[in-house]
């Protein structure tokens, strides 16, 4: 009981150490040295397109008033966050189907015939329809393709809009060690053959 009075120091002392020494890059199923552009160089329908390798961040241009950045990162996930900034929006293109082609668009001409956006293509333009009409803008929603989720908000303004679609990807990868190893460091269990 008396000492008690040294727990709160320890439990600031622990954070404070978690803080200043976050988990180790190692664990990390994606490395930071995987992010790369998720715009080719050959990409015809961007311009002025601008990458930063420190922040996995690019900036590029549909025309003088479509800009689109993209960020990245992960860990155990992958994380792209791609945002369109419609910066002259008139009355008339305020509607639900004017920012579901925006999105639509955006995203074929961002992976175009990829496999892994063939494969959701469909299935990503029914839940993106059915989610925008329940909730509409200025409202974040989130949607699931099999093991990725999908996060939209579209922000309207008087003159200007922006559209964010964050894409997370569980990156499937397996560890397994050996024994002596701690298990919150291990993917799966070993077994020794008997």
């Amino acid at each position: 009981m008396r000492y008690l009075f040294l727990i709160p120091w320890l439990l600031q002392a622990q954070i404070k150490t978690l803080v200043q020494n976050p988990v180790e890059n190692r664990n990390c199923v994606v490395k930071e040295s995987m992010l790369q552009p998720l715009i080719s160089e050959e990409n015809p329908f961007f311009y002025a397109h601008q990458w930063n390798d420190e922040t996995k961040t690019e900036i590029a241009k549909l025309d003088p008033f479509r800009v689109v950045t993209i960020e990245q990162r992960g860990c155990k996930r992958h994380h792209t966050v791609i945002r369109l900034d419609l910066l002259k929006i008139t009355p008339s293109e305020k509607n639900l189907q004017f920012y579901l082609e925006q999105i639509i668009l955006l995203m074929h001409y961002l992976y175009g015939e990829s496999i892994y956006y063939l494969q959701i293509r469909s299935r990503f333009e029914e839940q993106l329809l059915r989610y925008l009409s329940l909730y509409g803008v200025n409202t974040l929603f989130q949607f699931d393709i099999d093991s990725d989720t999908f996060l939209c908000l579209i922000e309207e303004k008087d003159t200007y809009a922006a559209i964010t679609l964050e894409i997370v990807r569980y990156v499937h990868a397996q560890r397994v060690q050996m024994p002596g190893v701690a298990d919150y460091e291990d993917d799966a269990w070993y077994h020794k053959a008997e």
